[in-house]
């Protein structure tokens, strides 16, 4: 897959995906919506998940310096309006 910048403007995060992330990844989805939102150093890819359809992946850090993969669902790509599958932290 081609890596590429991805302009996110608006990220929606779930109440139970950021339950999730807390306990089971130790991020928040404040940590993840800072460092994915209006930030233009965001890479990613499109993937076509047979069981999960299309969504975004993407890699980032942190403010504190947690490097991160995250899974987008596209609500509306031309905005750059997206919702929040998972993070976890990058080994």
């Amino acid at each position: 897959m081609v890596r590429t910048r991805v302009w996110i403007s608006k990220l929606d995060i779930p109440g139970n995906i950021d339950s999730k992330i807390k306990s089971k990844h130790d991020l928040t989805g404040e940590d993840v919506h800072d460092a994915l939102v209006a930030q233009p150093g965001v890479i990613g890819e499109t993937e076509d998940h047979p069981e999960y359809g299309t969504r975004k992946i993407v890699w980032a850090e942190t403010f504190s310096g947690v490097k991160f993969r995250a899974y987008l669902y596209i609500v509306d790509e031309p905005d750059g309006h997206y919702r929040l599958g998972t993070a976890y932290e990058e080994e």
